[in-house]
């Protein structure tokens, strides 16, 4: 296997110049004629470049009357542009032409070291956000300005190399053709930084520009593969020899760190099969750790079924519980409730109770009241009574008065006829005064004696009076009886 192995690499490393024929082409470079068919012109994809974009190349002039117009190499006009401009990219390679959107831009001055047949550097950048641009000559940043910022460029124009556009995709002159080489020509749609322009413009020969291929949006492979008018010929830069012995030198240099590797992999193999029979150990080891714990677990199942049945037998009691706390709950809501009804029905009976007793207190007082009456009463019928049976009883003070009346008759009249007549005179006015304050004393004490005249009526109505019970009616619903002095209550 290590055999096979050694003899594809060997195949791989030891061919590297059997590739395509793009991959091939990619060392060439362009050259132009002196006349004004000799260019290249297309449309690319411009739509990565609208906003940024960096362009670079190896440019050699060949013009000897330079001075003449501006040998153009690089120009992209569109139909429109925002600035009016009709060229929007535009590059010679005297230094006259460094714009975009046709901003003229006049570096000659930094181009009068550049002699013709001699390669060099060149590197343009502009940023739509920031509005700047840049242009580079040999990896050093010789200008830098600032344009309008939000600017785009179009996407529909033509790209041509070899000479300047003065109408959309033609007009080419004769003082504006480049006549010079070009190579490995690129748009990238950024803006690079100077140390990465540094590194492409080192050496002709150099693989910067294939470490950013993800950013290259046009690319030298293509345009050499684009169709060309005039004389524009593909010329060798010796770049493909030096790649072939540069990477002799890196296939033996792999060549020997693919042996290490492979001794490495044989030492980590021989450990790998070590730790595979290890592992193998342990894991025979595991399956019948394994299998004791099945056995466990069929063992944790058998129990495992007895708890359930447990459980569904607590969860059944639970259940049943439940359901005697909810017939307890109610009878207690029901209990409750008939508690506050009771206490209802008691708060009521209180307030009758008490009313009760306000009436019993207010007809204890009047019962007090009808005892002093009928006191009263009572004395003034045994006034009555004994005026009746005895009519010659009289009251204190009438007594005093008769007494007074009799030392003055028996003053005066002193003759036997005299008292006679006096006497039988003063018994006459006496029963009638008798008579009047009678009737007089019991209209004011409310004397139930109704009939005077009568004795018998009279003293039936006073033996009534004084009988030791009193029925009195109230509100013709209860009865108050006063015996002894007390008062019952009785309900009809």
């Amino acid at each position: 296997m290590t055999k096979i192995s050694l003899t594809f690499l060997f195949t791989i490393l030891l061919n590297p110049t059997r590739s395509s024929d793009h991959d091939s082409r990619r060392y060439n470079a362009l050259k132009f004629g002196n006349r004004v068919p000799d260019h290249i012109i297309f449309k690319p994809n411009m739509e990565p470049l609208q906003n940024t974009f960096t362009v670079c190349s190896w440019v050699k002039s060949r013009r000897t009357d330079a001075t003449i117009g501006a040998p153009c190499w690089l120009s992209y006009a569109a139909p429109t542009s925002q600035t009016g401009a009709f060229n929007e990219i535009l590059v010679s390679d005297n230094g006259r032409y460094n714009f975009v959107f046709d901003k003229t831009w006049d570096l000659r001055s930094s181009f009068r070291n550049i002699t013709s047949g001699t390669w060099y550097h060149y590197c343009l950048s502009w940023n739509s956000t920031t509005g700047t641009q840049n242009v580079y000559l040999n990896g050093n940043l010789i200008r830098s300005r600032s344009l309008e910022p939000g600017l785009s460029l179009q996407t529909d124009g033509y790209l041509v190399l070899g000479n300047d556009q003065s109408s959309y995709g033609g007009g080419m002159e004769r003082h504006d053709v480049f006549g010079g080489e070009l190579y490995k020509l690129n748009f990238f749609s950024v803006e690079l930084r100077s140390l990465e322009v540094q590194e492409m413009s080192r050496s002709m020969c150099s693989e910067v520009e294939n470490t950013l291929d993800e950013l290259r949006s046009i690319r030298w492979e293509e345009i050499l593969s684009v169709p060309r008018t005039g004389q524009v010929s593909e010329i060798s830069t010796g770049c493909s020899c030096v790649k072939i012995e540069e990477m002799g030198r890196v296939v033996e240099g792999k060549l020997n760190s693919t042996l290490d590797l492979l001794e490495r992999s044989e030492e980590r193999s021989r450990s790998c099969q070590r730790e595979v029979a290890g592992k193998e150990e342990r894991m025979n080891k595991t399956l019948e750790e394994l299998g004791e714990v099945q056995r466990r677990g069929q063992v944790c199942e058998t129990e495992l079924a007895g708890r359930v049945d447990e459980i569904n037998a607590v969860r059944a009691e639970t259940e049943r519980l439940e359901e005697a706390i909810k017939i307890y709950q109610a009878d207690s809501d029901k209990k409750s409730e008939q508690l506050n009804k009771t206490r209802a029905d008691s708060a009521n009976k209180s307030q009758q109770l008490n009313a009760t007793r306000n009436k019993l207190q207010r007809l204890r007082e009047e019962n007090n009241e009808l005892r002093r009456e009928l006191d009263r009463t009572k004395k003034d019928n045994e006034s009555c009574w004994a005026e009746l049976v005895n009519p010659s009883y009289q009251p204190a003070e009438t007594l005093e008065t008769s007494k007074e009346e009799e030392v003055q008759t028996r003053s005066y009249y002193i003759l036997p006829i005299g008292w006679i007549l006096a006497g039988i005179f003063f018994v006459t006015t006496c029963l009638s005064l008798v008579s009047l304050f009678a009737k007089r004393k019991c209209s004011r004490t409310k004397c139930p004696c109704k009939n005077l005249e009568s004795k018998s009526g009279c003293k039936e109505e006073m033996m009534t009076m004084d009988s030791s019970k009193l029925m009195l009616k109230k509100d013709q619903s209860e009865y108050f009886d006063i015996k002894n002095d007390e008062i019952e209550l009785h309900d009809l």
